[in-house]
């Protein structure tokens, strides 16, 4: 495998397991919520699981394009205000 397709690859592993800490709190609560006050197991569990897949993808790939697009603009702009 190439060296840059492999950077490429631990790149995204790592954001797509910060995207999963970061709603880890959130799922949590959910399950908690499900199972302790409601008393039912999840509804249409693979459904659950594939949305939460897209969830993760999704906040990660948010993140990706506001350090891209967004950061360098608020970056120069505070450099500007010094």
């Amino acid at each position: 495998m190439n060296k840059s397709v492999r950077i490429i690859l631990s790149k995204s592993y790592s954001k797509l397991k910060a995207s999963f800490i970061d709603l880890m709190p959130i799922i949590l609560v959910v399950i908690f919520f499900q199972y302790a006050v409601l008393q039912t197991p999840l509804p249409n569990l693979g459904n659950t699981l594939l949305g939460l897949l897209l969830v993760i993808i999704g906040l990660a790939l948010f993140i990706e394009g506001l350090e891209i697009g967004l950061f360098p603009v608020g970056e120069n702009l505070s450099q500007m205000l010094i």
